[in-house]
Formats: structure tokens, C-alpha cells, sequence
């Protein structure tokens, strides 16, 4: 039996010392067993640090305290640097993952060699998970669909070799994931894993939510950029489209501004906006997501039936056993029989 790829768990810690310990201990009772966790404080002024240190005793955890703030990206990618795994997986300090996760996210990654990146699955879409994203698909999905790739670092999983090729996070807060993961796509196939993997926790000490108008400008930037890079893999009539929706993407938010009277804001938005007034109104004319609902004959090809191998826990031998007994009957082990 090959030995399990290590994982890299990679937790930046920030004043964190409320939420800590159960980030940490949320890996340590995972059922893979081949990972290190590595804790990485930015110069807290609580106890964050101190409460890291007590978990060092297990030599799988590992503690860095930066000597100045780099800030919440730039920790990140420095973070990274310590990683000695095949893939990264992202833990914010606050946040918790399942028992499985971990073996969940190999499992059902490797079925697919040279895909680079796993994505939780919207609990939304109708397909029974692993499913295979090629570059177009998964640029379908987010432009064309429902924002496959506006996901937190949280929510992914991540192949080294692939993070370490398109330059990991480029540092700029608040954007920096969605800025990956679009990189990362346009090269590489992605997966969608079973939901439920993460637990992201809300709480009043997050950065508001409230955007400003420089970051609704920046977040739009990052997709429109995305689009016109040659690396895109949307091209025609969908490329397009893609177009469009991040037009009004863009063109809602600004609406958005006006009606809660931030006027000085969404002036700064149009003024910046590289858009001309005939594009701007073709946005909102012309959306279209032609890739949020699945098709039925592709819903019956991803969902019938179940390889219950991706699973873990689940006892694919019983299974098999109880198949080999019964006859005269097809057996549907998919949750949508009847």
C-alpha cells in the first residue's frame, strides 16, 4: 500500500486566542493521518501565540512567530514556504474543519491526477461529488453559472506544485483568493469535494463586511482582467456572455451604492470603471447563466450511481457483498432513486 501524501494544514493567526484552540484540535482528531499543521502567528498582542505553543508537543504541529506584520495574504504565501506537503490546506484560526476532511479532500482529489484544485461544493448543485472540472468547465461555472470561484481560502485544497507555479496569493487583501483560484483554474482541471468539509464561524470580530468601493472596483478588476488574459479558456459567444455578467456584476453593486446613498461612492466606481456607457448598459441588458441549473442527461450521468469508494467511513465491500446477493434487480444506491 502507497504511503498517504502529506498534507500541509496551514493556520495564520492573528488575535485569534478566543477561536484557536478548536481550529487546532479540529485537526488533530482527523482521521488522515499524514499532515502537519503549521501555525503561523503574525504578531499577535494576545495570547494566540502562547496558546499555539501548548499544542507543539505533538511533532506533527509546528509554530513560526513572524518578527513583523506581514499581513493577512502575505502571511499566507509566507506561511507556505514552510510547507512540506503535496497540498495545502488553508485553516483560518477561527475557523473548523470535520473529522473526514482531510481524507475526504485526498481521496477525492486524487481520483483526478492532474487537477490541482478542490473546491467544497455549493450543497446547491444537484451533482453527487467527485466531480471533474476541466479549465473551460470551471470558468463556466463561475461566469456563467453561480461564482464557482468566489470562494474563501477555506473552501479549497490545494496541489504545492500548482501554488507554487502561478506565484501563490498576490498579497492584496480581501481579493487575493478569488485572484488564485482564477489562475489556477485557467491551467489546471478543478474538482468539486462533498460539502459539509468546513465550518466557517461568524462572529463580531471580522473585518466588516461592508465593502468599500475601492475593493468592489478591485474585486470586479480581478474578473474582468481574468477574462481578457490569454490564459482564459472562454472564448465566442461565451467569453461574451462572461463579459456581460461581470458587467452587471459590477453595474448592481454601483446600484447598490446609490439606493443606500453613498453617492460619493458609486461616483468613485463609474469614474474608475475602463467601461464606456454602451458596455455598461449591454451588462444589463444581456445577463444570462445558462450554467446554474445542470442538465438532466448530465444530472443522470454524474448521479447514477454513487462510487462510494470517494467516501470515506463508507464499508465499500458490504456493499459489494449485499450487490452479489440480489438478483433479478438493478440496485440504485444513488440518493435520488426512489
Amino acid at each position: 500500500m502507497s504511503r498517504q501524501p502529506l498534507v500541509s494544514v496551514i493556520t495564520t493567526i492573528y488575535n485569534r486566542e478566543k477561536y484557536l484552540r478548536a481550529a487546532i484540535e479540529s485537526v488533530l482528531v482527523q482521521s488522515y493521518e499524514n499532515w502537519e499543521l503549521l501555525l503561523v502567528d503574525d504578531c499577535s498582542t494576545d495570547r494566540s501565540a502562547e496558546i499555539a505553543r501548548e499544542y507543539a508537543q505533538d511533532s506533527r504541529v509546528k509554530v513560526y512567530v513572524n518578527s513583523e506584520n506581514l499581513g493577512d495574504y502575505c502571511n499566507r504565501n509566507h506561511a507556505a514556504s514552510y510547507a512540506g506537503g503535496s497540498y495545502l490546506k488553508y485553516l483560518d484560526a477561527d475557523d473548523l474543519m470535520a473529522p473526514i476532511a482531510l481524507e475526504t479532500f485526498v481521496l477525492q482529489m486524487s481520483a483526478f491526477p492532474d487537477a490541482q484544485l478542490a473546491i467544497v461544493k455549493d450543497s446547491n448543485y444537484p451533482w453527487v461529488p467527485p466531480v471533474y472540472l476541466s479549465s473551460i468547465d470551471a470558468y463556466r461555472m463561475h461566469y456563467l453559472g453561480r461564482g464557482l470561484l468566489s470562494r474563501s481560502p477555506a473552501a479549497t485544497f490545494i496541489a504545492k506544485d500548482a501554488f507554487d507555479a502561478v506565484g501563490g496569493f498576490s498579497g492584496e487583501r480581501h481579493i487575493g483568493d478569488t485572484q488564485l483560484w482564477l489562475k489556477i483554474a485557467a491551467r489546471y482541471p478543478v474538482v468539486l469535494v462533498s460539502p459539509e468539509l468546513v465550518y466557517w464561524r461568524a462572529h463580531g470580530e471580522q473585518e466588516s463586511k461592508i465593502p468599500s468601493p475601492h475593493r468592489i472596483f478591485r474585486q470586479w478588476e480581478i474578473q474582468w482582467e481574468a477574462l481578457i488574459n490569454t490564459d482564459c479558456p472562454l472564448k465566442g459567444k461565451e467569453l461574451i456572455q462572461a463579459k456581460r455578467n461581470t458587467v452587471r456584476w459590477f453595474c448592481l453593486r454601483v446600484y447598490a451604492l446609490f439606493r443606500c446613498k453613498r453617492f460619493k461612492d458609486a461616483a468613485y466606481l463609474l469614474h474608475n470603471v475602463p467601461l464606456d456607457t454602451a458596455t455598461l448598459l449591454s451588462g444589463l441588458t444581456g445577463f444570462s447563466t445558462p450554467y446554474s441549473f445542470i442538465d438532466v442527461e448530465l444530472q443522470r450521468i454524474m448521479t447514477n450511481p454513487i462510487n462510494w469508494q470517494f467516501y470515506p467511513g463508507a464499508k465499500t465491500q458490504c456493499l459489494e457483498q449485499v450487490r452479489e446477493k440480489i438478483s433479478g434487480r438493478t440496485v440504485n444506491f444513488s440518493p435520488w432513486s426512489k
